[in-house]
Formats: structure tokens, C-alpha cells, sequence
């Protein structure tokens, strides 16, 4: 009985020693860096020495209820761990402690980090400028592919046209050239006519498909949402031999 009583006054006498701990006051921040304005003294016990324990001391000892946060030298918040659990960790003197307002350093970090996006902004731009010159350079090919065909079609429409004074053409071959050279949108002959990288093909009047655009975001021949416009010359005289016809 009497051993168990000398073990729990050791207890209690361990439990009530107090350890004194100096805290920097810093009221604001120097690139993340905190500026101590004032130093003051804390008294916790054992049990206290946590990180949420040692920032109720700071505020009583502040007489304040604004929030608060704990600091090293570099401005990083000390969280709660088991390696800040404990006097061992509050007793290294060498160990400067700085108590920030929570807002300041908030406020500074958000800064930090806009400052970190800025920098890296250029480098997000570059991807962003090579991504686009990725895409189009996809769309261009895709339309040398579809451009080659048409061209191949014109040019054997020219020969013909060019080849004889009376040219006989079937039912049959009118409407067929009707659909390769008629605008979608007027069903006349195209004026100015425009080629579509989404189904390789001329679609229309430049006024026409200009209009369409106006009023939708989808191809007009095949409805596809992504394509690209390319305004197709030099096809004057092709369509003017076939005016007549198709007309």
C-alpha cells in the first residue's frame, strides 16, 4: 500500500511540473518568412504539450480569441504528430516557435500560391499553343486527304468540259453533278465554295455556310460539332462550264 502511494505522488508530481516554453510573436510574414514582433513566456504541464495546448496557452497568454497557428523559422505550420506530442519536442530551446494569425497566413500562402501559378502559367500557355498547333495540323492533313480527291474530280470535270463543244450529259450524271456542285443551303450553284474537314467535301456557298454558322455549331452536310471551314479558290471557271447544266 505504501509503494503504491509513493508511485502515484511521483505520478502527480511529474504531471505537475511545468515547462516553460518561449514563443516569437510575428504579426506578419516576410515571403512566407514570419517577422517576430515580441517575444512571450508559456507555462504548460506534461499533458499540455501538444500543438493544440501549447496555441491555447499563446492566445490566454495573448488575451486574445483571435485564431492562431504555430510556425518554424521558414514560415511551415507545425501540425499535431506524435513527433509534436510530449516536452521532448517544446523543451529544444534551439528550436525557434512562432505564433502567426491564422488570416495572415492564409492570406500569405494564397499568395504563394497565385504567385507559383503565374510563374508556371507561361509554361501551361506553351502546352496549351502546342496542343492547338497539334489539332490543326491534324485538320490540315485530313483535308490534303479530302482536297486531294475533290481536286482529282475537278480536274477530270475541266478536261471534259474543255474537251468538247457539245457535251452530252445523262439524267443520271446532272444530278450526280448537282450534288458535287450544288450549295447545300441555296441548292444553287456554289459561289465561293467551301470545303469541311469533317467530311472531305465542298458544302456550300461561302454567304451560305457563313449564315449557317451563325445559327448552329454543326457541320452542315454530315452534323459533325468539330470541323474546320476552308474557303476553296481558282474553281471559278470549273463551275462556269457547268452552270448551265446544273442550273
Amino acid at each position: 500500500m505504501q509503494k503504491t502511494l509513493v508511485l502515484v505522488d511521483v505520478y502527480v508530481l511529474f504531471c505537475t511540473l511545468c515547462i516553460h516554453r518561449s514563443l516569437h510573436v510575428a504579426l506578419d510574414l516576410n515571403d512566407g518568412k514570419p517577422i517576430p514582433s515580441q517575444t512571450i513566456v508559456i507555462r504548460f504541464k506534461e499533458a499540455e504539450a501538444t500543438v493544440s495546448g501549447v496555441v491555447n496557452k499563446a492566445m490566454e497568454a495573448l488575451g486574445n480569441d483571435e485564431p492562431i497557428i504555430l510556425t518554424d523559422s521558414q514560415g511551415n505550420q507545425i501540425l499535431e504528430s506524435s513527433g509534436t506530442t510530449g516536452s521532448v519536442y517544446w523543451k529544444q530551446n534551439s528550436r525557434k516557435i512562432f505564433v502567426v494569425k491564422e488570416a495572415v497566413f492564409n492570406q500569405q500562402r494564397e499568395q504563394r500560391d497565385r504567385a507559383k501559378r503565374r510563374r508556371s502559367s507561361p509554361r501551361d500557355d506553351e502546352l496549351a499553343c502546342l496542343q492547338e498547333i497539334s489539332e490543326k495540323t491534324e485538320d490540315v492533313l485530313l483535308t490534303a486527304q479530302g482536297l486531294g480527291g475533290v481536286a482529282a474530280s475537278l480536274r477530270c470535270l475541266t478536261q471534259l468540259g474543255n474537251a468538247t463543244k457539245c457535251l452530252m450529259v445523262s439524267a443520271q450524271q446532272t444530278e450526280e453533278l448537282k450534288t458535287f456542285l450544288n450549295c447545300l443551303v441555296c441548292k444553287g450553284p456554289m459561289d465561293n465554295p467551301v470545303f469541311t474537314s469533317c467530311c472531305s467535301s465542298l458544302i456550300g456557298c461561302w454567304a451560305c455556310v457563313e449564315h449557317w454558322c451563325q445559327t448552329s455549331s454543326t457541320c452542315l452536310k454530315c452534323r459533325a460539332e468539330s470541323f474546320t471551314l476552308y474557303r476553296v479558290n481558282g474553281l471559278a471557271e470549273v463551275f462556269a462550264i457547268f452552270r448551265d447544266i446544273i442550273v
